[in-house]
């Protein structure tokens, strides 16, 4: 977790109206995180990822571990729609991708792909 972002306490005096979410890289983050009430988690990275080469991947089942915290879940990091079945079936509520779209010759038709996905039941 990020030590110079804004907390969801603070964020929430903002304005109570906002969804705050907090980014965490393991469950031991998580589990911290929780602790300040957030909407939701923002867990990766999932996979490899070159948007951050040097952070290691967490996996499907420690994913799966940080949703038993039960808070939604957006993964990101190596997402593409392949992997939609996965992370969906560890608990993910949502996912963020950046190169599967930025890297796609279709960006649109990516980003449907991934949405298709998460609309499977």
């Amino acid at each position: 977790m990020r030590r110079d972002s804004l907390g969801p306490g603070d964020a929430r005096r903002l304005n109570p109206a906002w969804l705050i979410g907090v980014s965490v890289h393991d469950l031991a983050q998580a589990r911290a995180a929780c602790a300040q009430r957030p909407d939701y988690l923002l867990v990766g990275p999932v996979f490899a990822t070159a948007t951050h080469p040097d952070a290691p991947p967490l996996g499907v089942e420690r994913l799966a571990e940080i949703v038993l915290l039960g808070l939604p879940v957006i993964a990101v990091g190596g997402v593409t729609a392949e992997r939609i079945p996965e992370l969906t079936t560890a608990g993910a509520h949502g996912v963020a991708a950046i190169r599967a779209l930025w890297d796609s010759a279709d960006p649109a038709a990516a980003a449907r792909r991934i949405l298709e996905g998460l609309r499977k039941p």
